[in-house]
């Protein structure tokens, strides 16, 4: 620092102040990760099969709907849990099987999506 018109003291402030802006700088991109990327989204609906029975639900399940999910799970004597988030976006529990997944994501698919418009 020696020629260039700053004392010692001011070069470290200048250390000390930059350490500082990086902590509270760091700080503010872990709280901000820790409230957006950890954050549990909620299902729009949740559907809970035993044997393939019904045992639960909650959130607005329409009949036709209901009535599908459970046509699969009986079939296959599914046990677990379906999760709907939004359009293509479900959950499902470990104990569903690959194929019995792939029922329920057709059933979603096509009943979810409506009738087909005329093209």
């Amino acid at each position: 620092m020696a020629g260039d018109g700053r004392s010692p003291a001011a070069g470290y402030a200048l250390r000390v102040l930059s350490l500082v802006a990086t902590a509270v700088l760091v700080a503010l991109i872990v709280r901000v990760v820790r409230r957006y990327a950890f954050r549990r989204r909620k299902p729009i609906f949740e559907i809970a099969f035993e044997d393939g029975h019904l045992t639960s639900f909650s959130g607005p399940i329409p009949d036709r709907l209901r009535r599908d999910l459970l046509g699969v799970a009986r079939e296959g004597e599914v046990s677990g849990t379906v999760c709907y988030f939004s359009p293509g976006e479900y959950a499902f529990s470990a104990d569903v099987g690959e194929g019995a997944e792939q029922r329920f994501r057709n059933v979603l698919a096509l009943t979810l999506s409506g009738p087909p418009t005329p093209g």
